[in-house]
């Protein structure tokens, strides 16, 4: 019985001593995972700050592009806006010709019309007044009353976006708490892996919005340089159509005033004419007299 006893007692002493150093590794490992940790999370909150250092320099670098692009795009559209404001008005100067070209056209016919009246009956008058200074007026009037009657026609014209536990199960508890302390590293590493990959790649990712707005800059630069040489032109052609307008502004003006000449002319001859009026109806009577007898 004593030796059962005994046996008893030294297999107790050995589980104890078994369990005790099995509790002393497990807090061993439990400690050194912790202080991995402490490390681990040290390198993950450098890393945050390289990230965030990098996301800083990444801004800093790409506003100015950005700017610089606000500042083109502003230019851009300034310059676009002159550029349809210079076609309007083109346009309307276009159009301004149009009616000034075909205004002239029309007094240049009443221009031509008075000019040829005019020219008619200064003719006319003058061979009357030739006629009426030799006596033929007054010749025809005196042979009048012989003539045969007959009527005469004259023909008219118009114009339209922690927990710790401490019971007997110490090593069990040790061994869960060991546990999580490794998750707690795999997580941590895991954290690391894609924080580092997340530097890497938001480098690559900056590199590739820097190169997208210089691109997007010079397009937009080379665009706005054709938009001006478009506006330089407009100009340009504003211009002309300007100086045409006011050519043909003070030709249109000069030619109503040089027609309201020829209208008052062509009155005042036919005022003069109006004084023969009798003998243009002898001569007339005295034609068709003639032609009656051949």
């Amino acid at each position: 019985m004593v030796c059962y006893l005994l046996t008893l007692v030294w297999c107790c002493s050995m589980v104890s001593l078994v369990y005790s150093n099995t509790l002393k590794k497990v807090r061993n490992e439990i400690n050194e995972l912790h202080e991995n940790a402490k490390v681990l999370e040290e390198e993950h909150q450098k890393l945050a700050v390289v990230l965030e250092n990098a996301k800083r320099q990444c801004e800093e670098g790409l506003r100015p592009l950005r700017e610089k692009q606000a500042e083109f795009e502003g230019y851009q559209r300034e310059a676009t806006s002159v550029a349809r404001d210079l076609a309007g008005n083109i346009t309307l100067k276009h159009q301004e010709e149009q009616y000034l070209i075909k205004a002239l056209h029309r007094e240049l016919l009443i221009h031509n019309k008075y000019s040829l009246k005019i020219e008619l009956s200064s003719q006319e008058l003058e061979l009357l007044e030739s006629r009426r200074r030799e006596g033929l007026g007054e010749g025809c009037r005196s042979l009048r009353h012989s003539f045969p009657q007959h009527e005469s026609t004259l023909a008219v014209r118009s114009m339209g976006i922690k927990q710790q536990y401490f019971d007997k199960d110490a090593v069990v508890v040790l061994q869960n708490e060991l546990n999580s302390a490794k998750i707690v590293i795999q997580a941590l590493e895991t954290k690391i892996d894609m924080l580092v990959s997340e530097i890497q790649n938001f480098g690559k990712l900056c590199e590739a919005q820097k190169n997208d707005l210089l691109r997007l800059i010079n397009s937009t630069e080379t665009e706005l340089k054709e938009i001006l040489i478009n506006v330089e032109l407009f100009q340009e052609e504003l211009e002309k159509y300007t100086k045409t307008v006011e050519k043909l502004t003070v030709q249109l003006h000069d030619l109503k005033e040089s027609n309201k000449w020829l209208k008052s002319e062509s009155s005042r001859l036919n005022d003069a004419l109006k004084s023969f009026s009798d003998e243009l109806e002898c001569y007339t009577e005295m034609s068709n007299l003639a032609i009656n007898y051949q």
